[in-house]
């Protein structure tokens, strides 16, 4: 007796579109597969973001809603994105703080001694008031600050 395969379920084009697309080294076979693999690309941004998972669950519950909550969804990344906005301001901050330390030790590398950047004080040396002004000025003056911080 011979078995026959039953024929292959006609599928949309759209669902078709989905099979087997690969994402970042991952195969995706299905739509559902490609949805989970969405939510998943959401949370893990959301959380590198600073949401916590009770904002995530909220947001991806506010996604099953569907359209009628479009305006709460783009209100919730719109503060989310003022949040972003100072984690960057107070990360580039530290960073430049970073370059400036490195500079001065990169200058008292080059020079061989710390002494560069010191001043007679009644307690021995101490570091110029005016290090910062010098950094300043030679930030204006470089064309890429690896120039000035790298050894």
């Amino acid at each position: 007796m011979t078995k026959f395969l039953p024929a292959e379920p006609k599928i949309s084009l759209a669902f078709a579109s989905c099979l087997s697309d690969s994402v970042s080294g991952i195969v995706l076979n299905s739509c559902a597969n490609l949805a989970a693999f969405n939510f998943l690309e959401v949370i893990s941004c959301t959380k590198k973001c600073g949401m916590t998972i009770k904002e995530i669950r909220h947001f991806i519950d506010l996604c099953m809603q569907g359209d009628v909550t479009l305006n709460a969804r783009y209100d919730l990344l719109d503060q989310e994105e003022a949040s972003v906005v100072k984690q960057i301001d107070v990360l580039q901050k530290q960073l430049d703080f970073l370059h400036y330390k490195m500079w001065y030790f990169k200058t008292a590398i080059d020079a061989g001694t710390e002494d560069i950047h010191m001043v007679p004080s009644i307690d021995g040396k101490r570091v110029t008031p005016k290090i910062h002004e010098q950094y300043q000025e030679a930030l204006k003056n470089c064309h890429d600050i690896n120039e000035l911080i790298r050894i």
